[in-house]
């Protein structure tokens, strides 16, 4: 079974829930014997694998076996007041970092939804989820590919900007180390959001990964002029595009 294209006849689909290593994931996947190339989706704060049920269908519609992580504190793992600044505080970044620590117990139970005989992995992270699959991209080598969207891995400058718009002083316990461009490797990696993204703002990013691009990394980011911080179709479309280049 290979990756299709945007455009290309979709392959048809089904999803079920499944406990991976203790941890609730949708599974999202495509009908067919040969379904070698995993996608790991960390979705964002707020939100859960339910709530991105689309995205993880149009994945799964052009050939990826799409495994998608509850992240602590959301979906079947309880709830928060999202938008309360305590709260934030408090719990976001250990999310992260449960997520993060999470990775390898789920890999070692994947077999549970269908054993495969050469398996890649590839990542998605969107936002919050983002934070998650920078961190395991940058600490699994094994990973083959992974596309980032409306996040950063600069999590230092994104707490630093976060105080000055709403979190003021209160105390954030973040134990995770930034990740270093030379930990990513020659791996391809996709990194796209919004120029005018209020949450998680882009420029860092942008000029790192454009830098990684020049130093002769597999690395590009996609700019999307005049959006704040969302997934587009569009976006969406060039995820898929990308996986199918570089995994297809």
């Amino acid at each position: 079974m290979r990756l299709k294209q945007p455009g290309e006849e979709t392959y048809p689909i089904f999803w079920h829930w499944e406990t991976l290593g203790g941890i609730p994931c949708l599974i999202v996947e495509p009908r067919g014997e040969n379904r070698e190339i995993f996608c790991m989706y960390y979705h964002g704060w707020s939100s859960s694998p339910t709530n991105q049920l689309l995205r993880l269908q149009l994945l799964a519609m052009h050939g990826l076996k799409v495994v998608a992580p509850c992240a602590k504190y959301h979906g079947k793992r309880g709830a928060v007041d999202y938008e309360n600044p305590e709260m934030i505080a408090n719990y976001l970044f250990n999310a992260v970092e449960e997520g993060f620590k999470e990775f390898p117990t789920i890999v070692k139970e994947i077999d549970k939804i269908g054993k495969v005989g050469t398996r890649k992995i590839c990542l998605y992270g969107n936002s919050m989820g983002g934070f998650i699959a920078s961190k395991i991209f940058a600490e699994y080598p094994e990973i083959y590919a992974c596309a980032l969207t409306n996040t950063t891995w600069h999590w230092k400058d994104l707490i630093e900007y976060w105080r000055s718009m709403y979190l003021e002083q209160r105390p954030i316990q973040f134990r995770l180390e930034e990740v270093s461009v030379e930990q990513l490797g020659k791996r391809p990696l996709w990194v796209s959001g919004g120029s005018l993204d209020p949450v998680v703002p882009q420029t860092g990013m942008r000029k790192t990964v454009e830098a990684m691009k020049i130093k002769g990394y597999p690395a590009e980011y996609l700019n999307f002029e005049g959006l704040g911080h969302f997934v587009t179709v569009n976006m969406l479309t060039e995820v898929i595009s990308f996986y199918a280049r570089c995994m297809g």
